[in-house]
Formats: structure tokens, C-alpha cells, sequence
């Protein structure tokens, strides 16, 4: 009786009468939430933790079973057959191998014993997928429509198997509702609204490719010109990988993991076309992943599936990081995480982490009930910060100024805070150009070229930097108390670290048509002290304010003479250089004189050469001496320099344009001049361009453009 069970089956009987037989699970789908539902009771709970595959199962010999173990391919013949055209199975290797023992009783019994003997069956069974393949025995016709169909000659490898295995095209279909109170948009980008995902496998390219679009991300993933998925297996194989999202004007690349199997996701994919419609958040299992930007990418030898979905756009190596569904959800909100903890100079530095754009897609989960592991991923931009212990309040500003306090890194102060901070920043507020008056506020940074760029510019809500309440060109402003400041009409406002501006004090004279001031450390005991003049119609009261927060400390400081549009420079810690056309008498230049706010005096300085109604002046120390400059005025492209050690006029360098209203500082320590903003008195034309003077005091020279002019 065993002998002919061996005969019929195929199977092999040893001595102690073990039959072991060898069986393929041919995968056919996955099931879902909805299909687990029509499960008896007892199964539904003895498979509640995992995956759920229809199987079929195909016996083969052992020789067939060797090859698959060596990684071939087989074919099993005559599974359905016309007259005209054999249809084959051909099978490969696709997943791991099981091993069981199963118990028959040959009911003839054994030879000489009137007792049946048990056969032992050793199934040995290993996880496949098969295609169909067509085979025709008419020569010269084509009765199988091989158009349509796989040719059992053409697949003499895995590839050619795969390329029969998945489908052209595959869409899958999500039915989910989202979180109440989630508005269309935020369900949208997180894939929670029914959707559709589909795939595409290219087989038209030599090295094979597999794209998978969702709604707000693209993933592209490609193997050589052999076969091979992996850079560890091909000598040839670099930036195999695309994540793309949606609106994102940049191309994420890097090599495919080495944990990541296309041809299984492909797959997989169909599987769970095949055995569900529609698929649920039930099905689904939420992973949360950070796209963190690792430099440009020169974009030479990338696939052509590659370059097809990022024409015009910006290349990127990324890593892909970890985060867990808090952090993703602080980086959804628009607030930035903290990660990659280190100590240095006893402080702690730590990565802070913002998202840029998100998106997400879905693949097939090996493990456990779900069908989907449904990725959310944020592209991502960091900076550095510093993080004072707790025993060491001041470590970070003691030892490591050139980095922000983590607690001061928000999404307003993030770009910033990617910048030097012991590198000192140029603050322009508020103006007038062509179209009238400004609300507008740049910060420049000096690049180690020399130039001058805006590194936060508002032109209508392109940065992180709040324009000013209120347009106007008749304003004064200085770093009060740590924080710009800036003074029009009674209103004095500060801008806050978090890039928003508030209000400060207001003053007792309104600045209606000029202003100008000073800051001095240490005004007679009150630190910082503010000296703003400009708001008296007769032009000679001033204001002073001072401390934190600030208090008006007096109002009793009078101008030397009534004068218009007045001009100011910090000369020393104690001493502040005025210049100005006077009102009340007619005058070929400019009054000038220094205050000393320690003796309470006044000095009267020699006039200025010309007259120069709206001039800009500043300070500048140089290794010949001290100087004030002033430059430009109605109608005028000259400058003048006061030698303050001699109490001297000279001309200084031409500005190469009439320059009226612009604005002078000192920056590198007082050793050189920056000059901008103002316009041309003759023909009204705005000026954009940032000029500065060296110690030599011998040209302007361009060094940069406002954004905003």
C-alpha cells in the first residue's frame, strides 16, 4: 500500500516509513479588517496578531524544491491546456520556509503484522509566487496572444518572473474619515480622506523600476541593469531611491536601504488588491520618519524615472530618521523638535529639527494584522542650539555664544538661529520707495566675502519676520535694552526675539517729520539710557528714556539752536557729535556740536562746508585717527570729514549719486561706515544699494543690495 501511495504522489518513503513531501505556498492576497470579520470566532482570535494570506498550495518533487532553495526558477506543466497552447506555472523562492509533521495510517497495515502502520508525513513548505506562462505547439502562429501574456522560453530568470508577476499598474483605494474637527486640507495630507495610492512597475527599462504615487508624496525606487536592488550587491548601483512631496519644489535621493525589498512591496501591494477592494485606517499602521536635508546632489547618472518626476527641480541627499507620532505631530503644528544630545564646554548641544513640507504613502507591513504601514513623512531642515545645564544657567553664553539657547529656537527665530550669533546683523526697518510708504524690515549679515545679503526679508509674507505695525518714513530706531527698537510718531516698538513686534513706550512729543537719537550705556547711573530728538515743532526739546523697562527720565535737555531734520552719531561713551540746517536763519551749511552727557555741555563745532538738509553721518575710527563723516543731502553726492583731534572739515570721497534722507552706521568697531537706504533728490529713484567706507576714507564702495529699498 505505501509503495503504490509513493508511486501515485510523488513522495519519497525512508525505512521507518517517514513520507516527506515538499509544497509551495503560492501566496494569492492578503485579507483585511473587513475579511478577518467573516472569520469563525475561534480563528478571527487565533489569528488577531497576524498576517492573514490565502495560500494555494502546489506540490513539487524534490529535485523541483532543490532548485528553488538555489534560487531558480520552475515550471510546472500542463496546469491548463488547449489544443493549440499549454499553459505552465512557473514558480521562484519569495519568502521564508516552514517544516511540520503530519501522521497517516495505511489502512492494509504493514507486510506480516495485522496492525496498521502510521506513516509520518514531513511536509516541508516554502512561500512562492507563480506566474502563468504560455507555451504554443503550433509553429509560425500565435494562438496563446502572447501581446497579452508571458512566454515560458522568455523567463529564464527571477527578473523575467517578475516582470510576469506584477501587474503594469495596481491601484489601491483608502476609505477613511480622519480626525473630527480636521479641516479638508489637514486630512488630505494625511491621507486620510478616501484616496487612491497606485503603482507602477517599469519593465521597459533595463534596470527594472517601481514608482509609487500617493496623493502628497512619490517614491521611486530602481534596480540595475542584472537585477539587483541593492548598492551591497552591484558595483554600478548609486542613488537607487526618489521621495518626492507633493508641492516641494526638491527631489530627495539616496541609495535604497538595505531593509528594503521593491519586488516584496510590489508584491505585496497586489496582494492586497487582490483580496480587498477597499482598505480602512483599521488596516493601517502609523510610522513616522524624518527626510533630513544632507546637501545638493549633482544629478548625473539617475534613472530616467527619476529625473522624469524632478524636471527643473533641486536634488537633495537626505537620511531618513526616526521620530515618534508626537514629534510629527509637533512638526505638523509648525514647532520644532529636539534631537542628537551631545555635551561640549560642559553645555549641551542639541539638534532642533523643523519640517519643512510633509507627506505620506503606504506599503505593504510584514508583521502582524495590518496590511499597510501608512508613513508620514516630513522633509526636515536643522540648526544647532545650546541647552544650559541646570546648575549652569549661563554655560551657553559664557562658552558657546555663537549658538542660540534651545528655548529661544522657535519657528520664527529658526533660520536665524542657523547663523553665527556672535556675528552681528544689520537691522533695516520701515522707508518710503516709489509706491509709497514701507512696513518692511530686513536683517543683513555680512558674508565672508565682504558682502552684505538679507537673511530675513517681509515683501508680503516670504519669511518669518513681521513687518512693522504701521508704514512710515518718519522714524528713529537703535538697539535698546538687547532688542531693535524703532520710534514713529508717539509710539516706540520693540522687535522680539521671536520675530514679532510690540509696544515699548510712548513718547512725549510726536516725531511727525524727522528724527534721530543715540544710546549711551550709562546715562548718569541709568543704563541703557535713549536719546531720541526730532519731536519738538520748535526743534529743541529732546526726550531721554532709560532702564528696563524703559522710563522717561527727562524732557529738560535743550538744542543749542531751533533746527530742522537734525542728524546724530555716538562719538564716545559719553560724548554725541549733532549736525543740522537751523530754522530760523538763513545759512549756506550745516550747525554742528558735540554733547557731553557727563559735564552737561555743549560744543559748538566749525560749520560745515555745504548745506546739507537730510545728510546722513556717522562715525569712524581709524588707525589715523577719529572722524565723522556726512554724506549726501538735498542735492548733494559729496561727503564731508570732521577730524575730531583737530576740529577740522575736509571733503571726503564722492557718493557717485545725490543721496537725501539715507541712514549711516557704524559696524567692524567702529571702523568702518555702512551707508544705505535714502533717495535721489533730483531724480526721486530710490536706492537700494548698501555702500560702505573702509579706514582709508577714500571711496564708497558697493557692497550689497536692500531687497526692499
Amino acid at each position: 500500500m505505501a509503495d503504490k501511495f509513493e508511486k501515485k504522489m510523488n513522495r519519497q518513503v525512508d525505512e521507518s516509513g517517514r513520507t516527506k513531501r515538499y509544497v509551495l505556498k503560492e501566496r494569492e492576497s492578503r485579507y483585511g479588517s473587513q475579511k478577518r470579520k467573516e472569520l469563525l470566532p475561534e480563528a478571527r482570535d487565533l489569528c488577531k496578531t497576524m498576517p492573514l494570506v490565502r495560500t494555494n498550495d502546489v506540490e513539487v518533487n524534490d529535485t523541483q524544491f532543490g532548485k528553488l532553495v538555489r534560487g531558480k526558477v520552475i515550471f510546472l506543466e500542463n496546469v491548463r491546456s488547449s489544443r493549440d497552447c499549454i499553459q505552465h506555472k512557473g514558480c521562484a523562492r519569495g519568502g521564508p520556509d516552514s517544516c511540520a509533521n503530519f501522521v497517516w495510517t495505511d489502512p492494509a497495515g504493514s507486510a506480516g503484522s495485522d496492525t496498521p502502520a502510521p506513516i509520518t508525513f514531513h511536509d516541508v513548505s516554502m512561500t512562492n509566487f507563480c506566474v502563468h506562462c504560455y507555451k504554443s505547439t503550433v509553429f509560425g502562429a500565435d494562438p496563446c496572444n502572447t501581446d497579452q501574456k508571458c512566454l515560458c522560453e522568455d523567463i529564464t530568470t527571477k527578473k523575467e518572473l517578475v516582470d510576469c508577476k506584477i501587474g503594469g499598474r495596481i491601484k489601491n483605494d483608502f476609505e477613511n474619515t480622519g480626525d473630527i474637527g480636521q479641516t479638508k486640507w489637514e486630512r488630505r495630507m494625511e491621507n486620510t480622506v478616501g484616496e487612491t495610492q497606485t503603482m507602477i512597475y517599469n519593465k521597459n527599462e533595463t534596470a527594472r523600476s517601481i514608482t509609487i504615487s500617493a496623493a502628497t508624496l512619490e517614491v521611486v525606487m530602481h534596480a540595475d541593469s542584472d537585477g539587483q536592488w541593492h548598492t551591497s550587491h552591484s558595483d554600478t548601483l548609486q542613488n537607487n531611491r526618489l521621495m518626492k512631496i507633493q508641492d516641494e519644489q526638491v527631489c530627495y535621493i539616496s541609495n535604497l536601504p538595505a531593509n528594503v525589498y521593491p519586488v516584496d512591496i510590489a508584491v505585496g501591494i497586489q496582494e492586497i488588491k487582490a483580496g480587498n477592494d477597499v482598505t480602512t485606517e483599521d488596516d493601517e499602521e502609523d510610522t513616522h520618519v524624518l527626510l533630513v536635508d544632507k546637501g545638493p546632489l549633482e544629478a548625473t547618472n539617475l534613472h530616467r524615472d527619476i529625473t522624469r518626476h524632478c524636471k527643473n527641480l533641486e536634488y537633495k541627499k537626505f537620511v531618513e530618521t526616526p521620530i515618534t507620532k508626537t514629534q510629527s505631530e509637533d512638526l505638523k503644528n509648525g514647532k520644532p523638535i529636539f534631537l542628537n544630545s551631545r555635551s561640549d564646554s560642559n553645555c549641551e548641544l542639541t539638534t532642533a529639527t523643523m519640517s519643512q513640507h510633509s507627506g505620506s504613502w503606504r506599503y505593504p507591513n510584514d508583521d502582524g494584522a495590518k496590511l499597510w504601514i501608512h508613513q508620514i513623512v516630513h522633509s526636515a531642515i536643522d540648526v544647532t542650539c545650546c541647552h544650559n545645564p541646570t546648575d549652569q544657567p549661563t554655560c551657553c553664553q559664557d562658552t558657546l555664544p555663537e549658538y542660540c539657547d534651545c528655548q529661544d529656537v522657535t519657528n520664527a527665530t529658526f533660520r536665524q538661529c542657523g547663523e553665527d550669533q556672535t556675528k552681528k546683523a544689520l537691522f533695516i526697518a520701515i522707508g518710503q520707495d516709489l509706491s509709497g510708504l514701507l512696513t518692511s524690515v530686513e536683517i543683513l549679515t555680512e558674508e565672508d566675502s565682504g558682502m552684505y545679503k538679507s537673511r530675513q526679508v517681509d515683501i508680503g509674507g516670504c519669511s518669518g519676520v513681521t513687518p512693522f505695525p504701521s508704514p512710515t518714513s518718519s522714524a528713529t530706531g537703535a538697539l535698546f535694552n538687547d532688542l531693535p527698537h524703532v520710534c514713529t510718531g508717539y509710539e516706540c516698538s520693540q522687535f522680539k526675539i521671536d520675530g514679532s513686534w510690540e509696544g515699548g513706550f510712548t513718547l512725549q512729543k510726536a516725531l511727525t517729520d524727522w528724527g534721530s537719537s543715540v544710546v549711551f550705556d550709562d546715562w548718569k547711573g541709568v543704563k541703557p539710557a535713549w536719546w531720541i530728538i526730532g519731536g519738538e515743532p520748535d526743534g529743541i526739546l529732546t526726550e531721554i528714556w532709560g532702564g528696563n523697562p524703559p522710563k522717561n527720565i527727562s524732557n529738560d535737555l535743550k538744542l543749542p539752536n531751533k533746527i530742522n531734520r537734525p542728524c546724530m552719531a555716538k562719538i564716545s561713551e559719553h560724548e554725541a557729535f549733532i549736525t543740522a540746517v537751523p530754522k530760523d536763519e538763513a545759512t549756506d551749511s550745516n550747525f554742528a556740536w558735540i554733547f557731553n552727557i557727563q559735564s552737561n555741555t555743549w560744543e559748538n563745532l566749525p560749520r560745515t562746508l555745504e548745506k546739507r538738509l537730510g545728510v546722513s553721518c556717522g562715525f569712524i575710527n581709524t588707525t589715523s585717527g577719529r572722524f565723522v563723516v556726512l554724506a549726501g543731502g538735498e542735492a548733494s553726492s559729496t561727503t564731508e570729514i570732521f577730524n575730531l583731534d583737530t576740529r577740522t572739515w575736509s571733503l571726503g570721497p564722492d557718493i557717485g549719486v545725490t543721496l537725501y534722507g539715507g541712514s549711516m552706521v557704524s559696524v567692524s568697531d567702529d571702523h568702518q561706515l555702512l551707508l544705505v537706504g535714502g533717495f535721489n533728490s533730483i531724480t526721486s529713484q530710490v536706492m537700494s544699494e548698501i555702500r560702505r567706507m573702509n579706514e582709508t576714507m577714500a571711496s564708497w564702495d558697493t557692497v550689497g543690495q536692500l531687497t526692499t529699498a
